[in-house]
């Protein structure tokens, strides 16, 4: 699984995901992966759609990463609990 959030603060590029030299990184990792037979997943980044990962032969690509499943999960925890709560005040 190629991070490529995490990938670019590794390589003293953060938040640049889609820097040259990152990119040029995930390209060598995605042949050594192809020439070993293994499977390569990731996540799109803003200059590499989940299309392009697809076409460039990943066998997994999530929508989003950790981070935002998490906040979105926590947001619908959020909304439904305030929604009991409503529903409680009103009887």
């Amino acid at each position: 699984f190629v991070g490529p959030h995490d990938f670019s603060a590794g390589l003293g590029y953060p938040g640049q995901p889609d820097h040259p030299a990152v990119r040029r990184r995930i390209e060598q990792i995605e042949e050594a992966c192809r020439a070993a037979g293994t499977a390569i997943g990731g996540i799109p980044t803003p200059g590499r759609s989940a299309a392009e990962l697809i076409e460039a032969g990943y066998a997994l690509v999530l929508s989003g990463s950790d981070i935002g499943f998490l906040r979105e999960g926590a947001d619908a925890q959020l909304k439904s609990l305030a929604a009991q709560r409503g529903a409680t005040r009103r009887r």
